[in-house]
């Protein structure tokens, strides 16, 4: 979630028809985006979890190389699932300890469930899957991504609602001032 910056809704919302993992130059049918490995953000309904996507329009993605690898181990596991193969969504429950078989769409709740079970195992404050965008945003924003790539990598439809990852820290600060003195006087 956080290497895509995708929301929750989005990333339980995926059908694995959505992702295409294929060479920079290649295309899938259907598809025109030839930039290497994507997903694409479509808004549906029709989750049975009620998961939604709210981009008004169908989003595309580019999906970094350790993501692909992730999503590999993902579908080997994925395999020993009984009733998996049948689900189009890209992520599904596991089987249960109650005798529940597994295999169907995985809810939101449940991916910020275990999220926290995570957070509190490795002896960290709540995570909330929330967050992960906001590091991408944070992240992106602290590399000076141009803003109007970070608005599409968001997918906001308005660019000032990135704002909120555009924080300046007393860090930026002094680094900043550092930075012009040294243009000034030479460095120290």
């Amino acid at each position: 979630m956080a290497c895509c910056a995708l929301r929750v809704g989005q990333l339980v919302s995926l059908r694995r028809e959505d992702i295409h993992f294929v060479p920079v130059g290649r295309t899938v049918p259907g598809c025109s985006y030839t930039q290497g490995p994507h997903l694409h953000l479509r808004k549906r309904g029709g989750h049975p979890k009620g998961a939604a996507n709210k981009n008004r329009g169908t989003v595309i993605l580019p999906v970094p190389s350790p993501v692909e690898m992730l999503y590999a181990d993902w579908l080997r596991e994925r395999i020993g699932i009984r009733r998996a193969a049948d689900c189009p969504w890209a992520f599904v429950t596991f089987p249960g300890p109650t005798g529940d078989p597994g295999g169907e769409a995985l809810s939101a709740r449940r991916v910020q469930d275990l999220l926290a079970d995570l957070s509190a195992q490795a002896g960290l404050r709540h995570l909330h899957p929330h967050m992960l965008r906001h590091t991408f945003g944070e992240t992106a924003a602290d590399l000076n991504i141009a803003r109007d790539v970070l608005q599409r990598l968001l997918g906001h439809s308005d660019v000032a609602s990135q704002d909120v990852y555009r924080t300046v820290g007393d860090a930026k600060i002094a680094i900043a001032a550092t930075a012009i003195s040294d243009q000034f006087f030479g460095p120290s």
